[in-house]
């Protein structure tokens, strides 16, 4: 009796943690579809305007709550006699953050 017990604590435990890690894994994939796009949006917005990466972020204002993504820029070094080394402009790493996701691509920012 003790052992059936024992057992039966042991499967209903294994099936309330599959449970919730069901759940878990649930909420973190609807987070992660809502943050993505305006990742999207704002990589858009830089590729349209490379120069508004400097500012360190992009503001949304086109959807709701105007949300503000980060912008970390990382200058590539590049040999002048290689191509894109600094005739038309400067390469960068741009990485965007917000909440607690990133996107990262390159860019070239034209030289002013």
């Amino acid at each position: 009796m003790l052992v059936s017990l024992a057992i039966g604590t042991l499967i209903i435990g294994a099936v309330m943690g599959v449970i919730s890690e069901s759940i878990r894994y649930k909420i973190n994939l609807k987070e992660k579809a809502s943050i993505q796009p305006i990742l999207e949006s704002a990589a858009q917005v830089i590729l349209a305007d490379p120069v508004k990466a400097m500012d360190g972020f992009v503001r949304l204002a086109e959807l709701e709550g105007s949300p503000e993504v980060g912008v970390n820029l990382l200058p590539v070094a590049l040999d002048q006699e290689s191509e894109g080394g600094g005739k038309s402009g400067r390469l960068f790493r741009v990485m965007l953050n917000y909440k607690s996701a990133s996107l990262e691509f390159s860019i070239i920012i034209p030289n002013k």
